[in-house]
């Protein structure tokens, strides 16, 4: 049986597969000493090492990521990464007629369909299906934090040392399956609005380590959403006083950035505030980068930066927005494999002339002078140390961000400009206030959110929450529009030959909403069900 494809059963690891094959790598010889159904781990340091290696989503090298290897085999390996071409951030670049054969691809040829918002989005531009690997990769993973978290409470610390790293080790496992549950619910379940939330279905919420022989289907928002807050909280109580040394694991800091992200999506001002306070205090080691004085051409986001607070899983951005720029030799990397996508005109039209991050968020392509992301500049490094992701991120910028919002929805617009103006005098030489009209402040801090985090796996799920936001929600016309391009061999050139049209989340629910992979859907006999996308035609 497949245990990473067939059944959220075997995804979702449990007792069985958790406490046996990957116990049996991660916890020594003393495992033999217990029969099979009886392995556990006997310590802190052995969860500590299991957590290593079985809870977190690998930071592979981007080589393995490069332009060339986004085929529809290896999409099974990113993580979400088509998330980046959904909202209102991406548009297509086009460079010779791409769609060549099934061993030419590019990041066009197999995210086309995801671009256009198709009835079936994880097909490539020539009708092979690929699968989208993140629901099993995440699954898996929470299955053995499920089994780290059981045994954390069953084993007794042998000392005050062992105690000290047993409450580390079980309230990062919180912390990560807190995550891990946020980022499927905002892929693949119904956006959270408080409202709707004990009927609007989410995805299958498992926390038990044990093997329940049933077929899985949805839980509802409020069930998964309440877990995430639930773990964090613990999560939080265990690992207060604790910061590691390194941004690939997760402290004190760490929860409560996630803690400000998690309150904001549930309309739980007061709870942001609280949580983003700790930033706050003197003893914090954040700071946000001051692109005043940062080095044209260094990375801005990356592991030593003071804005990063924690970071896991690779950064496909380089992969996605590839090109033909000067990063790239046209013998390694022909034009077909280039045609990829761009920052929209739409984004971009959202800066000031005056904003700094226009020439250190973004560059220049070569031939095309195309605008590209470029936030994480040495991507190319062979096994770059440097690396962060671009969905698995905590930054201190958010979390003022996440602050801004929060203040202005409890109706403290003064405070609200002011936490919103420190963040873009970071960004400007001499950045214009923030409006004091409530509405016009919501729409800016918005807009500035948009421009501070372009690109880094939160337009998409932004979008979506602003459309259920009780408050301040977004218009029922609002609609994405997709530019649609052919390639003229005649001119050599790429021509705009239509568009594509996402209709408002109130008029065309189900394209927001990635669809559960069908391996899922099949194995759970009808239990787990998608919603029906429609046939998505050109607009002309």
């Amino acid at each position: 049986m497949n245990t990473i494809y067939q059944s959220i059963r075997y995804l979702l690891f449990s007792a069985l597969s958790v406490m046996g094959a990957v116990l049996f790598s991660a916890c020594g010889d003393f495992l033999e000493e217990y029969s099979t159904d009886q392995r556990y781990c006997e310590d802190a340091q052995d969860l500590e090492d299991l957590m290593i290696g079985e809870a977190f989503l690998p930071t592979n090298n981007l080589s393995t990521y490069s332009p060339g290897s986004l085929s529809p085999e290896n999409m099974v390996s990113y993580n979400m990464a088509y998330i980046h071409v959904l909202d209102d951030d991406a548009d297509v670049l086009m460079l010779n007629n791409y769609v060549q054969s099934s061993s030419t691809c590019s990041p066009l040829h197999v995210l086309g369909a995801m671009y256009r918002w198709a009835a079936d989005p994880n097909m490539d531009d020539l009708n092979k299906k690929w699968t989208d690997g993140s629901w099993a990769n995440i699954y898996k993973r929470i299955g053995a934090i499920n089994a780290i978290i059981f045994q954390s409470e069953k084993i007794q610390p042998k000392n005050d040392a062992d105690e000290k790293l047993m409450a580390h080790v079980a309230g990062e496992a919180h912390f990560l399956r807190a995550f891990y549950y946020l980022q499927l619910a905002n892929v693949y379940g119904l956006p959270y609005a408080k409202a709707t939330a004990s009927s609007d279905f989410c995805v299958p919420l498992k926390i038990s380590e044990t093997i329940e022989d049933r077929y899985f289907s949805r839980n509802t928002n409020a069930e998964v959403w309440g877990q995430i807050a639930q773990d964090l909280d613990i999560a939080a109580e265990q690992l207060k006083g604790y910061n590691p040394e390194t941004k690939l694991r997760a402290g004190y800091y760490a929860v409560k950035a996630l803690q400000t992200r998690v309150a904001l999506y549930m309309e739980d001002y007061e709870k942001v505030l609280e949580c983003a306070s700790v930033f706050d205090t003197p003893v914090s080691p954040y700071a946000l980068t001051d692109l005043n004085s940062h080095v044209m051409g260094e990375n801005i986001l990356c592991k030593s930066s003071k804005d990063v607070i924690f970071t896991m899983s690779q950064n496909e951005i380089p992969c996605i927005f590839a090109n033909e720029g000067t990063a790239y030799d046209s013998n390694w990397m022909p034009y077909p494999v280039a045609s990829c996508f761009k920052a929209s005109d739409d984004l971009l039209e959202k800066f000031e002339n005056s904003d700094l991050r226009l020439t250190h968020y973004f560059r220049h392509t070569e031939t095309t002078n195309s605008v590209m992301p470029d936030k994480y500049k040495t991507w190319a490094t062979y096994n770059d140390k440097e690396c962060v992701s671009a969905m698995f991120l905590l930054r201190l910028a958010e979390v003022v961000l996440n602050k801004a919002e929060a203040q202005v929805m409890l109706g403290k617009n003064s405070e609200a400009a002011q936490t919103i103006n420190a963040l873009r005098a970071k960004r400007f030489a001499s950045a214009s206030p923030a409006p004091a009209d409530g509405n016009q402040l919501v729409n800016f801090i918005r807009d500035e959110r948009r421009r501070e985090l372009c690109f880094e796996g939160h337009r998409w799920f932004d979008l979506r929450r602003y459309a259920v936001n009780s408050k301040y929600p977004l218009s029922s016309d609002y609609t994405i529009t997709h530019p649609a391009y052919a390639y003229n061999e005649s001119k050599g050139t790429a021509e705009q030959v239509g568009y594509y049209v996402l209709e408002s989340y109130q008029k065309d629910q189900a394209a927001w909403v990635i669809p559960v992979p069908d391996e899922t859907i099949n194995f759970n006999r009808g239990e787990i069900t998608n919603l029906l996308r429609k046939t998505r035609d050109m607009k002309h």
